[in-house]
């Protein structure tokens, strides 16, 4: 599987174009900002980072469907460490 930023800066290594995460959705109006990338097949992730105090923390969520939904309530959904995704990916 292979995940890039909104800068197209690798994140991960393997797999195809088919299963390659793409951004599709930004919000970056506050200080946590969200990051949403997509595949053709219809997994996503949604990145979210949390800037306090000048410290940025990043967690991320993910699922095989339904990502308008979760974009939409992004603010709500529960947000992991990349190596707790480790399973579902």
């Amino acid at each position: 599987m292979e995940v890039k930023d909104f800068n197209q800066q690798l994140i991960a290594i393997g797999g195809t174009m088919s299963d390659s995460f793409h951004p599709a959705d930004s919000d970056e109006a506050n200080d946590t900002k969200y990051y949403g990338m997509t595949t053709l097949g219809g997994e996503w992730i949604i990145l979210r980072e949390t800037n306090v105090s000048s410290v940025k923390t990043y967690r991320v969520t993910h699922a095989k469907s339904g990502y308008t939904t979760a974009w939409t309530g992004r603010a709500a959904l529960d947000y992991y460490y990349w190596y707790q995704l480790r399973g579902l990916l």
